[in-house]
């Protein structure tokens, strides 16, 4: 009984969503390509074949997923499909007032003209901005500034400003951005008075990309007062872009407050300390320098087996030079851990680790490293420490479609008596 009515429910919400939802019906497509004859015979037979391919949307299917891979196609091979620009406009153009299928290629069409990049796209990209809804105006906003035309400026500049949503601000703010223009400075400046929410954040990370120094004044005015913390924390990272002797009291405060800013924000504020010629600035270069030191990582790439074990560890200097390396060695083909052998990369020394029964090394070996990462040697042998109990290190993990690896940040000086040049331990 309780089968039969888990079924007539699906049913009835099949036929709801057939009627009334996602899958409503169009009767017509929402736009019209010339016909396929009037396609010059001179365009590449790649770019034809993804231009037929946006001739494929049939009323009936609501996914439209050929016009879509067409769409894309045309997307990844960029300015190679610029004979395809006037087809994709025709799409870019076309209102569709429900977000189905014909809605993705048409914001996928977009994305195309702006990877794409020829100004022919400017203005019916300027008119997709205003459409209202936030999936197509965000990746038109974006294409925009992969253009780089300055007639999208103002535009980008309005659709910042009376937006209601973060995807459409920070569509804008990308666009902005990418076109790297001083003339957007001024309005930009006047925008941080008009709202009062989110976007000034926005518009500070614009403010602080563009490199006017008219800003600095109203971006100290939005760190000290701006009730919101988001708001401050990227008027900080604009001054110090912009590197100012007049926000040189503001980079002195970050540095010294490790608990408030995270590592890239105090290091970069300190690297503005060492590159301005002033006063206040050279006599917090000591401090500044000890801040780069502690927030520099370097870089640990590990390799894994087809097993899925950890098989190889190399490490990595400031410069990306490999300075060391990890072989893992396993009991057969369990994930049992026999040793771990230790083999810096300019002289080969070699330290091997045995490991006890529930996989852990029976001593706590580390290799010593100084600031900029490389190993460190006493009468030409690399120092390795003794511990009792593991080192606390802090580091951030990150992938690539190449490796997976981890950052790894300068130890503290109270966790472990180390040597005054040693800096990492590994």
């Amino acid at each position: 009984m309780k089968s039969r009515n888990f079924v007539l429910v699906l049913v009835f919400m099949a036929i709801f969503l057939l009627f009334f939802g996602c899958a409503h019906k169009i009767d017509k497509i929402p736009f019209k390509l010339p016909p396929k004859e009037q396609i010059p015979d001179e365009i590449s037979k790649e770019v034809r074949h993804s231009i037929l391919g946006l001739y494929n949307c049939n009323p009936a299917n609501n996914f439209q997923l050929h016009c879509q891979i067409a769409a894309k196609e045309l997307r990844d091979m960029g300015k190679k499909a610029k004979e395809a620009v006037p087809y994709l406009i025709i799409i870019a153009r076309s209102q569709i007032n429900s977000f189905g299928g014909y809605g993705e290629t048409r914001r996928m069409a977009i994305k195309a003209l702006g990877e794409i990049g020829d100004e022919r796209a400017t203005i019916p990209l300027i008119e997709a901005l205003k459409y209202p809804d936030q999936r197509i105006q965000a990746p038109a906003a974006e294409a925009l500034g992969k253009i780089g035309d300055t007639r999208a400026i103002l535009p980008l500049i309005h659709a910042l400003e009376y937006s209601n949503n973060s995807s459409t601000a920070g569509g804008a703010r990308a666009g902005l951005v990418l076109i790297d223009d001083p003339q957007a400075a001024e309005p930009l400046i006047e925008l941080l008075s008009r709202r009062k929410d989110y976007v000034r954040g926005y518009v500070a990370d614009i403010l602080g990309s563009l490199g006017d120094n008219r800003a600095i004044e109203p971006l100290i005015d939005m760190y000290r007062n701006d009730p919101r913390k988001g708001n401050s924390k990227s008027a900080l990272k604009a001054l110090i872009k912009l590197k100012d002797v007049r926000a040189i009291d503001l980079y002195i405060e970050c540095i010294e407050n490790p608990t408030q800013y995270n590592r890239k924000t105090r290091h970069d504020a300190a690297k503005c300390l060492l590159e301005i010629d002033h006063p206040k600035a050279i006599a917090a270069r000591s401090k500044a320098q000890t801040v780069i030191d502690q927030t520099t990582p370097i870089y640990e790439i590990s390799n894994y087996d087809f097993l899925g074990r950890l098989e190889k560890q190399i490490l990595r200097n400031q410069k990306g030079e490999k300075v060391a390396s990890k072989i893992y060695v396993y009991k057969g083909m369990s994930k049992s851990l026999i040793y771990i052998n230790i083999a810096t990369e300019a002289d080969g020394h070699a330290e091997m680790i045995k490991c006890d029964k529930f996989s852990k090394p029976e001593i706590n070996k580390y290799l010593c490293l100084d600031r900029f990462g490389n190993v460190l040697y006493t009468n030409g042998v690399p120092i390795i420490i003794e511990v009792s109990k593991p080192i606390k290190q802090f580091s951030r993990s990150f992938a690539s479609r190449k490796e997976k690896g981890r950052l790894i940040y300068p130890v503290s000086e109270t966790d472990i008596m180390l040597d005054k040049d040693c800096k990492y331990v590994w």
